[in-house]
């Protein structure tokens, strides 16, 4: 379980980088251009800079200069979010509907409640 706290922190605030650093001042930048689509397919396009970067002072973001395209325009495509919406409304209102249309549920908080009343009232 200590383990499981310690690595918390690393999954909540790891993530993907926006820039390679190359070191000596240089850094990998990539670059996106992406048209979105809600039921449609994300179509764009992205390529790789190598820029060189600085900070205006030190807890500034960096800024970059001097870069030179290292590779060639690459189409990129994803899938738009709204069939996946789509999906968890009706899986959400399909589990919904069949526990409320089963009885499951009643029945057994019931059998549940009237076996702990029961084993209570026969306790020292």
């Amino acid at each position: 379980m200590k383990r499981l706290v310690w690595a918390l922190p690393l999954f909540l605030l790891g993530g993907c980088a926006s820039y390679i650093d190359y070191g000596n001042g240089r850094y990998g930048v990539t670059k996106v251009s992406e048209e979105r689509s809600l039921f449609g397919t994300n179509g764009g396009f992205m390529f790789l800079e190598n820029c060189e970067g600085k900070r205006a002072n030190p807890g500034a973001t960096l800024e970059f200069t001097d870069c030179h395209t290292m590779t060639p325009l690459t189409p990129i495509y994803s899938q738009g979010v709204g069939g996946q919406l789509g999906g968890g409304i009706a899986t959400g209102l399909g589990f919904g509907l069949g526990s409320v249309f089963s009885g499951a549920t009643g029945t057994t908080s019931s059998a549940v409640s009237n076996a702990a009343a029961t084993a209570g009232s026969k306790g020292h």
